[in-house]
């Protein structure tokens, strides 16, 4: 009889679990992200899809133009390559190692591509679509927070629009535009709360570059604001570590007593130096923080965003370190709109006016503030962007051309070991191979190793079998008198073997 009871509560406790399963499987459904119909997500893929193609039209084009510059393209593309011939990344048109110059830990995940499609033209098409991929986490929040699809699509517009991410997006090749879709991927994360998404994109992120903490910690001290003390303190200890370590011991280690040139980007010279300068003489401070354009740059960043970002602090706390590190820089490169370093800023600051409209406490008002804030970044792209109706619109390089036909035809003969100098242009088209250097390096070194040896002839300038420079040496803005002297000094060691378009290509001539 008790086997029997035994048995029949067993058959009522099954019964019961497979009733409650449907409800049980919608309660776990519920908590699933659904998908927006597809044609309430067709448009944000067209704006995407219509902004990569532009970038990478430009870029790519420039490129085959011979308009690219070796610094950052081919310092990054060659040490990818190298990687991917399973050679050391030692990038010899720098004179560094690769991860000394930054720790670019996230391109090996790019080394890969390059054993099927080894060309540079790849790295430029990823950036932008990297850049354009930033908008979909912008989307995210907004259709999160607004619960409606058309200020979401007018918001994440914005952000494509903003002249910071189409400027840097056209600057050779750099490492923060796949930091932008990986800030906003770590905001969206702490906001619906996806740990193991929040983890992924702050590794990723700490994997991009050396001073990366300057955004991590403030995502941790978000996490730990929203009652995740435990997440927040791993993120920001993490960070913490991650960039003690790779920036008192990795790169030190791997640039060996070459001493860095960021340093001197520090408001006089160095974070001691500008503590006591704002506190013993904060006129001086005041007068440096407000000199060479630093709060134009500050009120451009914001006002692309129609300054909504003001009204979300805790997510534009994640932006101001790094913000602010920038605009009090002492090397004016780094306060530009137009630099590469923008990238990244406008992704936070597109997610934190996000977060500003949300707070508005009526939906009219939140929809006039949606508007505002597309008519701003429309107005910001004309006066500084680089779109096609932008003031300073970029053109397309032609590139079907008899002169590039020629150019192509004359590098062709080049072989593909050989160690080559060359003109910063043509560097780019040139850089897949074990030994290439910036003319007039390594005949008088420059932007090369350690800048204690700068004019100096370096021990392997014998090794240059090739020599690929524009004919008139003199007249190149990227060269000029000094390399027309070095060049003067070597010519008899070399040979004419081709010329078209304007660019010669030397042989070492063989020894008399």
């Amino acid at each position: 009889m008790a086997l029997v009871e035994r048995a029949w509560h067993r058959a009522s406790a099954a019964t019961v679990l497979v009733r409650r399963a449907p409800t049980a499987a919608k309660e776990r459904l519920a908590h699933i992200p659904q998908l927006a119909p597809v044609t309430r997500i067709l448009p944000l893929l067209v704006l995407m899809s219509l902004y990569a193609a532009r970038f990478s039209e430009v870029s790519v084009a420039s490129l085959r133009a011979f308009q690219q510059d070796a610094y950052d393209l081919s310092l990054y593309d060659q040490g990818i390559w190298l990687l991917s011939r399973f050679h050391a990344p030692f990038m010899t048109v720098m004179g560094t190692d690769m991860f000394a110059a930054h720790t670019v830990f996230v391109f090996l995940l790019l080394v890969p591509l390059f054993w099927v499609y080894p060309h540079t033209a790849l790295l430029l098409v990823l950036q932008a679509i990297a850049a354009a991929a930033g908008a979909i986490p912008v989307y995210l929040i907004a259709r999160r927070l607004l619960e409606r699809w058309w200020p979401a699509l007018l918001l994440a517009a914005a952000y494509l629009l903003n002249p910071g991410l189409q400027q840097g997006n056209l600057e050779q090749f750099h490492v923060e535009a796949f930091e932008a879709p990986l800030l906003g991927f770590a905001i969206y994360a702490v906001l619906v709360w996806r740990p193991r998404l929040l983890a992924t994109m702050v590794a990723l992120l700490l994997l991009c570059k050396q001073d990366d903490a300057l955004y991590v910690v403030p995502i941790g001290l978000w996490v730990l604001s929203r009652h995740h003390r435990k997440a927040g303190a791993a993120i920001i200890t993490t960070a913490v570590a991650v960039a003690s370590v790779e920036n008192l011991v990795l790169i030190p280690a791997l640039l060996n007593g070459v001493p860095t040139s960021y340093a001197g980007w520090w408001p006089f010279q160095s974070l001691s130096g500008t503590l006591r300068v704002l506190i013993r003489h904060p006129g001086q401070f005041l007068n440096f923080a407000t000199g060479q354009g630093r709060p134009f740059y500050v009120w451009q960043m914001l006002f692309s965003g129609g300054l909504t970002a003001l009204a979300a602090p805790w997510v534009l706390l994640i932006a101001l370190p790094e913000l602010a590190a920038d605009a009090l820089s002492s090397n004016p490169y780094l306060h530009q709109i137009d630099r590469h370093y923008a990238m990244p800023l406008a992704a936070v600051l597109a997610c934190a006016g996000v977060f500003g409209v949300a707070r508005l406490p009526r939906a009219r008002w939140r929809s006039v503030a949606t508007v505002v804030v597309a008519i701003c970044a429309l107005w910001s792209c004309v006066l500084w962007g680089a779109a096609p109706f932008s003031d300073n619109a970029p053109y397309v390089a032609a590139t079907d051309t008899a002169s590039v036909h020629a150019i192509d035809a004359l590098l062709a003969r080049i072989p593909p070991d050989a160690v080559v100098s060359a003109g910063q242009n043509f560097v780019p088209n040139l850089d897949h191979r074990r030994q290439i250097y910036m003319f007039p390096t390594p005949f008088k070194q420059s932007y090369y190793g350690n800048p204690a040896n700068d004019g100096k002839r370096l021990p392997f300038a014998s090794s240059v079998q090739y020599l690929v420079l524009p004919h008139c040496i003199y007249c190149d803005g990227n060269l000029g008198e000094s390399a027309q002297q070095v060049f003067n000094s070597i010519a008899a060691q070399f040979r004419v073997v081709g010329a078209a378009g304007g660019v010669v290509l030397y042989e070492r001539a063989p020894p008399k």
